[in-house]
């Protein structure tokens, strides 16, 4: 089974035929989608800073096809801006804990 992660709105609730909706359960990206959509954000230095570059198409796409409740994800149209964001840094945890592993793995591997 998949990984998820249940983000509780902070803003109102989504309005739903079923009801108020208070929380966004997201599901962690498979193989498929992630060769289809790519990297949700890439690092660049600029001037000795590291710099996050988002790529919002793909962070949307993830978000739309990985959403588990509600079941409709249009109903996210109706999340107030804090939830958004709550929502996408839920989205983007997932790929920042692949990549802990992967540096984790490379390391114990390499000694």
């Amino acid at each position: 089974m998949a990984k998820q992660v249940t983000i509780q709105l902070i803003g109102e609730p989504i309005k739903s035929h079923s009801g108020p909706v208070t929380a966004v359960t997201l599901r962690e990206p498979r193989y498929s989608e992630y060769s289809e959509l790519g990297e949700p954000a890439r690092w660049a230095v600029k001037d000795g800073v590291s710099i996050r570059i988002e790529n919002d198409d793909a962070i949307k796409g993830y978000i739309e096809r990985c959403v588990v409740a509600p079941a409709d994800s249009l109903l996210l149209d109706q999340a107030e801006l804090v939830d958004a964001m709550r929502i996408k840094e839920g989205m983007l945890g997932f790929f920042w804990e692949a990549r802990a592993k992967i540096s984790s793995n490379s390391s114990s591997s390499s000694s």
